[in-house]
């Protein structure tokens, strides 16, 4: 027989403290940009230890934003949202 008795507390989950977002102390965080990117321009001279850019995503596939990241050596992911 089935147990029908599931549990529905949620748990928080702690990011910072899950190897698979955190290295080297330092938090990797993802960015998300539709335009020009200046914050993330502003982000990536900034980056010191409190955190890692490691993906810079946009949903304009030739936002200018994303030399930023090209030019920075980041990981960039690019796909419209027209159509999905």
């Amino acid at each position: 027989m089935r147990d029908t008795k599931r549990s529905t507390r949620c748990t928080s989950f702690d990011f910072a403290q899950d190897e698979r977002f955190v290295s080297g102390g330092r938090k990797r965080v993802a960015v998300l940009i539709s335009g020009r990117g200046s914050n993330l321009k502003t982000l990536i001279d900034a980056e010191q230890d409190a955190y890692e850019i490691v993906l810079v995503a946009s949903n304009v596939e030739d936002a200018p934003g994303l030399d930023f990241a090209r030019w920075a050596f980041i990981p960039v992911f690019a796909r419209s949202h027209k159509g999905l």
